[in-house]
């Protein structure tokens, strides 16, 4: 998706928020549509007449302050990358597909229907906006990276600055890219581990969003796109077909799926006593959207075959709509008595497109928004999308989720991060399921 960056400042202390409707919105004078917390502002950092801002996915802020927008342009069908609702043709070749050299083949056998070249034609890129002059505005741009568009490769859906190194999500990778002569254009480019997106799927199910975590770590999340990896240990992970979370060290040693399960976890956030979250899409079958507590060796319960039931049951042969484990056992829903005991329940119901997370960093939330998380709940167009805020708390043994509101409505917002200058960054995808040229940084 195209995101937006927007910047709040925050300018004077407001009540503790204790409901949904608690936080009275206010609309902002940049983008009167938009409405934000009371006594915040909001500035357009750049947007595509400007900066060339297209289809932003995700952002990043680096030690020097430079922000670096995933951009994709070739998300969906028709720019290169596919979508099984568009490829029923081959839906049990895909459901069959175990790793992503089994992907290519299934590529390459209907390349007589979809030349090579759709896949290649346009390329994943990374943006780099600069403050040229040190005046405070990001008012020079560039291309980061790209050339992003062989056959295998999935839409930039994740992009993190640690310690000189970007780290990029563009299945069937993660990147670890460099400006080592520094200027402003990667020149380093070093695969950490390949193997992600095993099978088709749905477009957007791909590697998300990353968070260092407390532990030193470098924590990632994949989609039902699935993965199949070697670790340069020589440990193997086989889970073709649901999404996962993943750790590794900073150097891409150690990696390891640690959350099995999942659907299409977007991006994960620590709070200060180091709990993971992590936000899954919902399947269109009747099930929501969820907030899922991470557990080292948990199981969610998905399965990319809980789609095929639902989405493809006729074009796998099943002239009856099936039953469905995931539904019939409520596995989508908080811990309830029909559900299997081998999972871990996800915490609420919440949200209905979740994109982008994040968690106030001690310095430079709202006052009413301290110790929260933020959400993206991109809804494919700018009237319904918003970004949401809640809390956990220790409920016993578990975690609980607690004083769900909204913080920003009216726009189409896609990932949302806390800059080092204690501002609130969001991408703005403007609206729609394809790439495009629009897009914007607020």
């Amino acid at each position: 998706m195209i995101k937006k960056i927007i910047l709040f400042s925050t300018l004077i202390t407001l009540t503790t928020l204790t409901s949904a409707h608690a936080q009275k919105l206010t609309s902002s004078e940049a983008l009167p549509q938009v409405k934000i917390p009371q006594d915040s502002k909001l500035t357009i950092v750049a947007d595509n007449k400007s900066h060339g801002i297209t289809s932003p996915t995700a952002l990043t802020i680096d030690e020097q302050g430079n922000i670096l927008i995933t951009e994709s342009f070739r998300f969906m069908n028709e720019r290169g990358i596919d979508d099984n609702r568009q490829r029923r043709f081959w839906i049990k070749e895909d459901i069959a597909s175990q790793t992503t050299a089994d992907r290519l083949k299934l590529y390459e056998k209907y390349y007589d229907r979809i030349k090579p070249e759709h896949y290649t034609r346009y390329s994943e890129k990374i943006r780099r906006l600069t403050d040229s002059n040190n005046d405070g505005t990001h008012d020079a741009f560039n291309i980061f990276a790209e050339g992003f568009n062989k056959p295998l490769d999935g839409t930039a859906a994740g992009i993190f600055s640690y310690n000189g190194t970007t780290y990029f999500a563009c299945i069937p990778h993660i990147w670890a890219l460099r400006d080592k002569d520094g200027d402003g254009v990667s020149d380093e480019r070093k695969s950490l581990q390949e193997g992600f997106g095993t099978r088709v799927s749905f477009s957007g199910h791909d590697l998300n969003g990353f968070a260092f975590a407390p532990d030193g770590r470098i924590y990632a999340t994949v989609g039902d796109r699935g993965l199949n990896i070697k670790t340069k240990e020589g440990k193997q992970w086989v889970l073709p077909g649901q999404g996962a979370i993943i750790r590794f060290d900073p150097d891409g040693s150690n990696m390891e799926v640690i959350h099995t399960g999942l659907r299409n976890p977007k991006e994960i956030a620590f709070d200060e006593f180091g709990n993971g979250i992590t936000v899954d899409n919902n399947s269109d079958q009747g099930d929501k959207a969820r907030v899922v507590y991470i557990v080292d060796q948990a199981d969610s319960g998905w399965r990319m075959g809980h789609q095929i039931l639902h989405s493809f049951h006729r074009t796998i042969d099943l002239e009856k709509h099936p039953i469905n484990r995931w539904m019939a056992e409520k596995m989508w829903q908080p811990e309830n008595s029909d559900q299997p005991s081998y999972i871990i329940p996800p915490l609420a119901n919440y949200t209905s497109g979740p994109s982008g997370l994040t968690y106030d960093p001690g310095v430079g939330a709202h006052p009413d928004f301290k110790g929260k998380f933020l959400v993206s709940d991109y809804r494919g167009g700018a009237s319904h999308s918003l970004i949401r805020s809640f809390d956990i708390e220790n409920d016993g043994a578990a975690m609980k989720f607690v004083n769900p509101a909204d913080f920003n409505t009216g726009a189409a917002t896609t990932d949302v991060e806390y800059g080092y200058d204690g501002s609130i960054y969001i991408t703005d995808f403007i609206g729609g399921w394809h790439a495009h040229e629009k897009g914007r940084i607020y």
